[in-house]
Parts: structure tokens; C-alpha cells; sequence
């Protein structure tokens, strides 16, 4: 017996609403292998996942199509999504995925959040767990539902297929799924020290304030980066600077996974700047540190997330031209001085979490 989880390759939230509830049931079930199906890179995946697992490499949903950091590109987006989930070709990967995954005697399927899952599982007469804050369904339908109102029919009729919708915060309605369940931000500690981490950044005597910008992977958007350098009392940590620019003074540029992770580096900050998103978000919350965010109006969670925020967090919003000019002073230091604070993660939600899915067994 197994477990595969699939999981969407469109940025690292994905991953990091999955991974809390992969670790519980690894520990529930520890000889289960642990199968994930994505288009997401082995070093990704094990930068947040501490458990064994085989990587399933390959596509299992579009996504959204990004035009730069901050802005999406609906036109391929919808183009793609067509194309995916043509009624006759998604039949033909449902029944393919099927005769792959049979192979492995899964016991339970999970998905954040590629609708492939849920009419696989039905094929092979499994349960399927859904786990995320939005869907493909709702994400679309603005776009598709004069141009390919078949691609939505599709998902709603892959959605119907779930036994279970765990609905994560900050969450789009997804009534497309017939049982939901909503559910809080589950702790996730960092497992090593922040003094480790900062020593091994060689931050151990850095006395600026250190701030992580992180853009979920895509390149930086346009901005004076060199203007940067007039903030002289902050270190800024990016993870994405552009080829053959310079780095000012107070700027360093950092590869993925080395040493560490942007979720274990973030451990070792003071302040994040960041596009919103769940992924950099939930970490934060974990860290309890500010946040700086920027606008992202063409993304569907950002309404909700955004007015969240200005409730129940230290997290302040930048606007664009401040963004652009690197003009960050002002949105930092009101973060840091933010009377707000995250508000206190429940851990006890994780034993309900696994009893609701250990019950579809």
C-alpha cells in the first residue's frame, strides 16, 4: 500500500499548504510509500518535505501562466487550460494515469490542487483528499467562461469526484467540491536554529536589518534594484536577482537550496518583502515576523488575503511606483513597528486533520 499526492507545479504554496499533512501521515503510516506526482524539481520538493518519497515527474495541471512576478498572463493561461482539459484529451490522461498508478497500490490520493486526482482515484475506486486554499475552477471561470465554458464543465466534474475538501485559509469559495472541511495554518518550525541559520549566511555580527525579498520563484519585476543601495541599514537577501546586474553593497544573491532553503533562510530575517502569495505567507506566519507585500490585483486569492492581512497581521502594502523605484523605506519600517501580530497557530488541529482522513481508509 501507498500514498501519491499530487501536487500543482505553479508555484511553492502548493507545496507548503501539502507537506504539514504528508509528514502526518507518514508518521501514522511510516512503511507506506510516498509517491508525489509533479512537474516541481526534486530539490524543490525535498527543501520542505522530510519524509522518503518518489517523484512522479510531470505536468498535472497549467496553473496560471505568469507574465513577470506580480502579473499574470490570462491569454496563454486560458490557452493552455483548453488545451489541458479538453473533455476528450483529459479522459484519455485520467484513464493513462490510472494504468500508472495502479502499479503502486496506493491507498489514499491527495491533491493541492490538480483536478487529474479525483477522477483517477474514482477509477481505481480510492479515496481522494483534497487540500488547498483555491482551485483551478474558480481561478478560470473570469477568464474561461465565455471561451471555454467546456474546460470549466470539466472541472467541476473532476471536483465532484473528491471525497474531501480540506480548505486552507485565505481560501476562495470552491464550491465545486461536494464535502469541505475548513481548517486553520498548521505549525511548521523550522528544524534548524536561527542562530545556525544565520551563522552559516555569515549574518552571526550583522547588525542591519535583514530582509528576505522573495518574488515565489519568477524573476524580479522591473524596479531601480540600484537604488537599493541608499537603504544602508538593511541587508537585502534576494533569491531570483537578475543575470549581469550589479549587486549593491547592501545586496546579496542566493541559489535555492544552498545553502538553504528560502524557508529555512527566512528563519534567519527580520522582515520579508514579498509578492503574496500562500506559500510566503504561511512561512512567515510560522516565523512571526512582518511582511511587506505587493499588490497583486489580477490574482484571485489577493482580495482575501490582502484584506485578512490588514486585520490579524504585521504586514504592510506597498504600492507599485514605490515598488518600482525601490522606495521601500517607508513600508519597512512601518512593518516593524506594526501593532499587529500573527495570531497564535493551533496545533491541535492536526490530529482532526488526520482523523478526517484516516476515516475515507
Amino acid at each position: 500500500m501507498s500514498i501519491v499526492a499530487f501536487v500543482s507545479g505553479h508555484g511553492f504554496g502548493h507545496l507548503a499548504q501539502i507537506t504539514p499533512l504528508l509528514h502526518l501521515l507518514k508518521q501514522r503510516f511510516p512503511d507506506w510509500p510516498l509517491y508525489i506526482r509533479s512537474s516541481l524539481s526534486p530539490e524543490i520538493i525535498n527543501s520542505r518535505l522530510h519524509v522518503p518519497c518518489t517523484l512522479l515527474a510531470g505536468e498535472v495541471d497549467v496553473g496560471v501562466v505568469q507574465q513577470s512576478a506580480i502579473c499574470e498572463d490570462w491569454l496563454t493561461t486560458g490557452q493552455r487550460a483548453a488545451d489541458f482539459f479538453a473533455p476528450a484529451l483529459f479522459a484519455q490522461r485520467v484513464q493513462a494515469e490510472a494504468e500508472r498508478l495502479a502499479a503502486l497500490k496506493p491507498r489514499l490520493v491527495l491533491s493541492d490542487i490538480s483536478p487529474l486526482a479525483f477522477p483517477v482515484a474514482d477509477a481505481l475506486d480510492l479515496p481522494s483528499v483534497a487540500i488547498a486554499n483555491l482551485d483551478w475552477h474558480d481561478i478560470y471561470q473570469p477568464v474561461l467562461q465565455t471561451t471555454h465554458p467546456e474546460v470549466l464543465q470539466t472541472l467541476t466534474a473532476a471536483h465532484a469526484r473528491a471525497d474531501l475538501l480540506l480548505r486552507m485559509p485565505w481560501h476562495l469559495p470552491m464550491q465545486t467540491f461536494p464535502r469541505i472541511v475548513d481548517i486553520p495554518l498548521l505549525p511548521q518550525p523550522c528544524r534548524i536554529s536561527r542562530q545556525k541559520v544565520r551563522q552559516q549566511l555569515g549574518l552571526c555580527d550583522e547588525q542591519r536589518t535583514v530582509v528576505l525579498v522573495l518574488f515565489g520563484g519568477t524573476p524580479v519585476p522591473a524596479m531601480d534594484l540600484q537604488a537599493l543601495a541608499d537603504m544602508r541599514e538593511y541587508l537585502f537577501l534576494f533569491f531570483s536577482w537578475p543575470e549581469g546586474v550589479a549587486l549593491p553593497v547592501n545586496v546579496r544573491s542566493l541559489d535555492f537550496g544552498k545553502p538553504f532553503s528560502s524557508r529555512v533562510v527566512m528563519h534567519g530575517c527580520d522582515l520579508v518583502l514579498c509578492k503574496p502569495g500562500y506559500g510566503v505567507l504561511s512561512e512567515a506566519w510560522n516565523e512571526g515576523i512582518p511582511v511587506v507585500y505587493a499588490p497583486r490585483p489580477g490574482f484571485a486569492e489577493y482580495a482575501c488575503m490582502h484584506d485578512w492581512l490588514q486585520q490579524h497581521a504585521p504586514a504592510v502594502l506597498i504600492d507599485e511606483e514605490a515598488l518600482r523605484t525601490a522606495n521601500w523605506r517607508a513600508a519597512l519600517v512601518q512593518a516593524q513597528t506594526y501593532p499587529h501580530r500573527w495570531p497564535t497557530l493551533a496545533p491541535q488541529a492536526e490530529q482532526a486533520m488526520l482523523d478526517a482522513m484516516v476515516s475515507l481508509l
